[in-house]
């Protein structure tokens, strides 16, 4: 039985947001560097993402929502960061 290109490709299509998904939940946990001010992460569980001094949490007058997450902060120097919110 041979498969079209025209099947093999509506496959991929329909797989592709599931791989996009994984990939997601598996590398997406890497806020180093990036600015997470307007995200609302609340609920999620963040016990394993890595933050660090260069990610920023606030511009000044919002900031991330890490209500529940269990993201371990303790290693952050917040003093090393502009006015404790990267600006």
């Amino acid at each position: 039985m041979q498969h079209s290109s025209k099947s093999t490709v509506k496959i991929f299509v329909r797989t592709l947001p599931l791989i996009f998904l994984f990939s997601f939940s598996v590398s997406g946990q890497d806020y180093r560097g990036q600015n997470i001010t307007l995200m609302n992460l609340s609920g999620q569980d963040l016990s394993a993402a890595q933050f660090d001094s260069s990610t920023i949490f606030s511009d000044g007058m919002q900031g991330a929502n890490l209500s529940g997450t269990n993201a371990n902060l303790s290693n952050i120097d917040f003093s090393n960061v502009g006015g404790g919110y990267g600006g």
